[in-house]
């Protein structure tokens, strides 16, 4: 729900700039193809850049606010201050966090 809510946000800016924005259920074959499982790309947002290169976790969030114009200058502020390996650090404890939350509750 967490996730979910957050690229809700960002989809909503999609107009100002072109994101496409892929499910995982619809783009089960194409994260196949890049070499990822479901259980990957639910793990951690993953982020597939124009040139083909994949990004995870806090980089996948700050290719999408370069991305994005209202998210822009936040992208260039953390980039410039090399606080994406800081904020990725923390990230995989929070998504490691949330997906054994989530796999616990889909048990119930």
């Amino acid at each position: 729900p967490l996730c979910t809510a957050e690229i809700d946000h960002y989809r909503k800016l999609v107009k100002y700039h072109p994101v496409e924005w892929v499910g995982i259920n619809e783009g089960i074959q194409f994260v196949n193809e890049l070499g990822y499982s479901r259980e990957d790309v639910l793990k951690k947002l993953h982020v597939v850049k124009s040139n083909g290169e994949v990004a995870i976790g806090a980089y996948a969030f700050v290719t999408i606010w370069h991305s994005l114009k209202f998210y822009r200058y936040l992208g260039i502020l953390v980039s410039k201050l090399k606080l994406v390996p800081i904020l990725d650090f923390f990230y995989q404890y929070f998504a490691a966090y949330t997906y054994k939350k989530r796999i616990a509750h889909d048990k119930k």
